[in-house]
Parts: structure tokens; C-alpha cells; sequence
């Protein structure tokens, strides 16, 4: 219950608790339960250490001496709690893309391909929520009205992890990427650069189980090609997002994200995305997307298959 799972919390950072009403008025049951989770949790940092202690600390030996008084043991086997799906019913790792579009001036069509692996827009079914990994995401596009086919990214790496604040798991959340792109907010005619980010926040979710991940990023951010002034920009800003989970085959991403650069090509950006997912299968999907960056917008629609 939520109680019970306050009062644990409240245990981790004061162990005396067990001698307060909060704690005496409760059930044996209630009590065993929030004791037993208390000494798991023990365990889980006992095991963190180096080096297991030699003897068992005086708090958690005074939890094992209040849980032993309670003689109490469930008749039935706790519920098993899944929190996380087999890797079976995952989608494949490879994935392949069409999609066509609109910029603020022509017509697109894209196909993409990588290897691996996740990426955060996905069904988590058989893989770990809120984190990604892509290896070599390669996207071409055909523009309809110039005739000309680019390189629109090359994604060599890009990883994110966005795990929960937790009282008890205190992580933070970070993601990293380098790779090719094409420059967006100046008019160089569908230009590359290569690029690196980094960004590291916090991301914050009402439960494990909840439709609900927001996070909040710090972002470093080095770019380079020779449209740019000096050949290079460096500088920094903020990434906030969330994604929503309509159901279990339907999520919602909305971010936006402003950058700043003062060092080389002095400039900067803000951009807003929205991007949906449904997934019609485990290995198909439907998704679409928008975003406005420095007032430009572009929209497109497509199928990811995988394999």
C-alpha cells in the first residue's frame, strides 16, 4: 500500500522508526513486510561494496532481531511482480525505414537502416524502458522538387539512458551521441556536419508502472564543417521531454530544446518535436512526426520494419 511504501522509505533514512507509533500501530503482516523489504535492500548495498563486510552492522542486525520477533510467514507465495518483459518478445534488433515528408520548401522521401539496436520511441517489450542504444543509423533522403538525394544523418553511436529519480537508486540520467547531420538552421542547401553531444539531468516517472516518463537534460554540444564560421560551433543549452504511454502499443514523445553556441559560428536554435509510434505488430510499426526548429517546420510519416 502507499503507506507502507512511505513508511519504508522513511525507515531506509531513520532506522529508529521501529520504535515510533507509525510503525507499532501497523499489522505483523504490514510490519514483516516492510522489514523484509528493508533487509533486501541491505543485501543490495552490501553488495555493492567492494568488499562484503566481515560482520553484519548494527542495523541490520536490529532489523533481523525485530523481524525474528514477529514470527510470521505468508501462507501463500508472494505475487510475482514482472518488471520487465523476455527478450523473446522484443522487436528485432535491425530496422529498416520508409517514410515521406514535407520541409518548409519541398517534398521528401526517406529510407533508413541500422543494425542495432533500440531507440526511445520503441515498445519496450523486451528491452529495457527509457534506455537506447542505435549503431550505425544511416537515413538518405530524395527531395521531390530538387532532384537531389542526400545523406540526411549517420547516427555512429547514439545512447541514451533515462532512469527515474528514486529514493532509494539515486542515478542520474545522461545520453551521448556522435555522428553525421545535416544542418538545419542555416541555409547551406541540405549541408553535413559531424557532430558530438552529450546531455546529463534527471528523469522523473510517478511509479515504474506509470504511462508517464519526463526528463530534464544539460546539454555540451560540438559541431563541425566548413559552412561554418571558423569551421566549427561549440556551446550548450537545455533538452526537456516526456513521453506518454496511451497504451501499451501507442507512445507519445514531446521534446523541445534550445542551444547556444558562442564559441566559433556564433548562433543558436530552439527546437520543438513531436513524435507517435503504434505498433501494428512485435516487429512493425507505424510513426509519425513533426518538429519546428528556429520557426521551420517539417513533418513526416512512415513504417519501421524489423528483423
Amino acid at each position: 500500500s502507499e503507506n507502507q511504501s512511505r513508511l519504508f522509505y522513511r525507515l531506509i533514512k531513520d532506522p529508529s522508526l521501529i520504535e515510533k507509533e507509525d510503525y507499532l500501530n501497523l499489522t505483523v503482516p504490514e510490519k514483516a513486510l516492510i522489514l523484509d523489504a528493508y533487509l533486501d535492500y541491505a543485501q543490495y548495498k552490501n553488495m555493492q561494496q567492494e568488499r562484503t563486510a566481515a560482520a553484519i552492522d548494527p542495523t541490520t542486525r536490529r532489523m533481523l532481531l525485530e523481524r525474528s520477533q514477529l514470527s510470521y510467514r505468508p501462507d501463500d507465495p508472494p505475487e510475482t511482480v514482472r518488471f520487465s518483459s523476455p527478450p523473446e518478445l522484443g522487436h528485432g534488433s535491425a530496422r529498416v525505414a520508409a517514410r515521406i515528408g514535407r520541409n518548409e520548401t519541398e517534398r521528401f522521401e526517406e529510407i533508413s537502416i541500422r543494425p542495432a539496436f533500440h531507440d526511445l520511441l520503441a515498445n519496450d517489450a523486451g528491452y529495457g524502458r527509457g534506455s537506447q542504444i542505435l549503431f550505425l543509423d544511416v537515413t538518405a533522403r530524395r527531395y521531390t522538387d530538387s532532384e537531389e538525394t542526400k545523406i540526411d544523418s549517420l547516427k555512429l553511436i547514439d545512447l541514451a539512458s533515462l532512469t527515474p529519480k528514486d529514493p532509494l537508486l539515486n542515478k542520474k540520467s545522461w545520453t551521448a551521441s556522435v555522428g553525421i547531420d545535416t544542418v538545419k538552421d542555416l541555409d547551406c542547401h541540405y549541408c553535413n556536419s559531424f557532430k558530438g553531444n552529450y546531455g546529463i539531468g534527471r528523469a522523473y516517472s510517478g511509479g515504474f508502472f506509470s504511462p508517464v516518463l519526463a526528463y530534464a537534460l544539460v546539454n555540451l554540444e560540438l559541431e563541425t564543417s566548413r559552412q561554418l564560421d571558423h569551421d566549427y560551433r561549440f556551446g550548450g543549452g537545455a533538452t526537456l521531454g516526456a513521453m506518454f504511454d496511451i497504451t501499451s502499443d501507442w507512445r507519445i514523445q514531446i521534446a523541445g530544446n534550445y542551444l547556444g553556441f558562442p564559441l566559433g559560428h556564433e548562433s543558436h536554435y530552439r527546437k520543438i518535436s513531436v513524435a507517435q509510434r503504434y505498433s501494428l505488430s512485435q516487429n512493425l510499426d507505424l510513426r509519425a512526426g513533426w518538429d519546428s526548429l528556429n520557426n521551420r517546420g517539417e513533418w513526416s510519416l512512415g513504417v519501421d520494419y524489423y528483423f
